[in-house]
């Protein structure tokens, strides 16, 4: 049956199924020219009938549904993972990704409402517990998720760790877990609307350049901006769980965080004092006594303590121990190449235990006894200074920016990872930015880098756009933060947190008009919220509201500088395409380069498993300036072999 809604036509599919069918999908034919949204896919048929819904723009028939509908059914979703994997896997998407036109011929993927579902047992001891959670590391990113069909939670952040209380909706023996989906592409648009409806003014940009192929209104979802695409790559809007999940019980409470802060002695720098910070959470308003014991390296006993606190109303709880490490010879953590070129590491493990009880709650994380510092000095004949300072070492930064090494997050391999950071390595690299419009990186990738001595600028995932600074969005973006600079604190590689990319350069220059109403939306968002909360949560590393920006100069401006790119101030974006850039007189002079580069083509190689040999001539064909995202195409290229051939 159909019906009429708007522009576009809605269909009810009835399907059936004699026996169980898992995870079917709805798809048309390849010739067939249809285009239609599914508004559940990737669901079961336990039993009987099921009706889906579907809407299309196309004018079609019932029979043109009849003969083009192609269904599938799949027998296994991985997770971590995502849909694209999935359908990949199962050879729904015949081709890979990355094949000539494959990133819009693939777009109806991002397009529906795709359902993950499973069944699994519990043990009566897990249910006997006092408090049974499910805890979700990375959901991506918008669903509703049911427990024996019951709705236990929503997610709209793929960036936040979520727990659910389960207690009264699991049973002992087979549960069913749902997570149903929700278009990312489609809810983001949903909510740009909703919010020029309720508040009158448009956040910019509303869209991509055309030249990307891409999605509109990433700045309306906390996911990774580039999945919408990006001048560099192809937009693939996945849904699906992208981290670990699982189901976690106890009767008293488990600790979720801890951070550290590291301080030599001031009057023996040969001694440092160890700062630790242990984040627990339970029920609300609840009152513990508990055993702490502090190890570090080889089990040794640093801080044994009992101590009496109490949860919040959130059901949070905080402790923190400053230990005086006086009888361990600590080596400090320097980065690659600088002073004793040493990434020492120790284990830190922290349990908790209680007097009542045999249950016991431990952490183990690796860190790195080191301080950071970021020096903006006046010098003359005018400008500031903008360098690192480790364990009061000054060291000159060399490296790279940082993007997502593949689009899909379960496609970047451990091996891929350790490969990349090692390389950097021994080219003698000693810093990275991690880009703000890809993701908070693995546990592994940090990990790595304080292995080899790999100093981490980290942006916070906002880039090239205004945001919305509602409450609701703010709400997202604190537990956003927390969850992430929680994780991430005590890892010794990271030396910055910067707010965004080019967001203070993109108000300044970018959209106009420019209202007033933007500004107060970008102090509200990277100064009232995350610097706010990073005072907070770690004041040992500095902090710059935007990347480029003019560091403090910036700050005197009210953080929106006339020229963030000032190159007598702070970092810079260096993208120089009218120079000849063989020609170093042709660069600037800034006190930080913290991005920059050229376009150049890919190998033959990399060509070759991207498109058909039918393609690979010159003039370049349609099918290969597809991938081309840059606004002005191949000029510049053309324009740079010109100058230096």
């Amino acid at each position: 049956t159909s019906t009429k809604v708007n522009d576009k036509t809605v269909f009810e599919l009835s399907l059936s199924s004699e026996t169980v069918a898992p995870f079917v999908v709805l798809d048309f034919k390849a010739n067939s020219g249809i285009r239609a949204q599914f508004l559940e896919n990737g669901f079961f048929i336990f039993s009987g009938k099921k009706t889906i819904k579907m809407q299309t723009e196309s004018k079609i028939t019932e029979k043109d549904i009849k003969d083009n509908l192609t269904i599938k059914t799949l027998t296994d979703a991985t997770v971590p993972g995502s849909i694209y994997s999935d359908l990949r896997r199962e050879q729904v998407l015949k081709q890979d990704l990355f094949f000539e036109n494959n990133d819009v011929n693939y777009r109806w993927v991002a397009y529906d409402n795709w359902t993950y579902e499973r069944t699994f047992n519990v043990d009566a001891n897990i249910i006997s517990k006092k408090y049974v959670n499910l805890l979700a590391n990375g959901i991506d990113t918008v669903s509703s998720v049911y427990i024996n069909d019951q709705l236990i939670g929503k997610t709209d952040n793929q960036f936040v760790r979520y727990v659910f209380d389960v207690k009264k909706v699991l049973k002992s023996g087979q549960n069913t877990i749902r997570l149903a989906f929700q278009s990312a592409p489609i809810y983001a648009k949903q909510q740009s609307d909703d919010f020029k409806k309720k508040y009158n003014y448009t956040v910019q940009p509303e869209c991509n350049p055309d030249q990307y192929h891409g999605e509109c209104h990433f700045n309306f979802i906390r996911k990774m901006a580039s999945s919408f695409s990006w001048d560099w790559g192809p937009a693939f809007p996945t849904e699906g769980i992208w981290k670990p999940i699982g189901i976690e019980a106890f009767d008293k409470l488990v600790i979720r965080d801890i951070t550290v802060e590291t301080t030599p002695d001031q009057k023996n720098n040969s001694f440092w004092d160890l700062t630790v910070h242990i984040k627990m959470e339970s029920a609300p308003n609840q009152e513990f006594e508990g055993i702490f014991d502090i190890k570090l390296d080889n089990n040794v006993i640093i801080k044994k303590d009992k101590l009496k606190f109490k949860t919040d109303e959130q059901g949070y709880a905080g402790v923190a121990f400053i230990i005086l490490l006086r009888d361990i010879k600590i080596t400090p953590w320097y980065p690659n190449g600088v002073a004793d070129n040493t990434q020492k590491l120790y284990d830190l493990n922290v349990e908790l235990s209680f007097a009542d009880s045999k249950e016991v709650s431990t952490q183990t994380k690796k860190i790195g006894f080191r301080t950071i510092k970021l020096i903006q000095n006046p010098i003359k004949p005018e400008g500031l200074t903008f360098y690192f300072e480790v364990n009061s070492k000054p060291f000159f930064a060399k490296g790279s920016n940082w993007i997502p090494t593949n689009v899909l997050m379960e496609d970047i391999t451990p091996e891929y990872l350790r490969h990349l950071l090692l390389s950097a390595k021994e080219a003698n690299m000693n810093m990275m930015r991690v880009w703000g419009g890809g993701v908070y990186e693995s546990d592994l990738f940090y990990q790595l880098a304080d292995e080899y001595g790999i100093m981490i600028w980290q942006d916070f995932m906002f880039a090239c756009a205004l945001y919305p600074a509602n409450k609701e969005f703010l709400d997202s973006v604190q537990k956003e933060v927390i969850t992430q600079v929680r994780r991430l604190q005590h890892h010794p590689s990271i030396a910055i947190w910067a707010g965004n990319n080019e967001n203070e350069q993109g108000l300044v220059g970018w959209w106009k008009p420019r209202l007033p109403q933007y500004d107060a939306d970008y102090r509200t968002l990277y100064v009232h919220t995350i610097g706010k909360i990073l005072d907070t949560e770690d004041g040992t590393r500095p902090y710059v509201s935007s990347s480029p920006s003019n560091g403090l100069e910036s700050i005197k401006e009210n953080y929106t500088a006339q020229n963030p790119e000032d190159s007598r101030y702070g970092d810079i974006h260096y993208y120089s395409d009218g120079s000849r850039l063989w020609d170093w007189t042709t660069f600037w002079s800034p006190k930080f380069a913290s991005e920059y580069g050229f376009q150049s083509y890919p190998s033959m190689d990399s060509l070759s498993e991207a498109f058909s040999a039918k393609e690979l001539v010159f003039p370049l064909t349609p099918t290969v300036q597809h991938h081309q995202h840059k606004w002005n195409e191949d000029e510049t290229i053309v324009q740079q072999i010109r100058r230096n051939r």
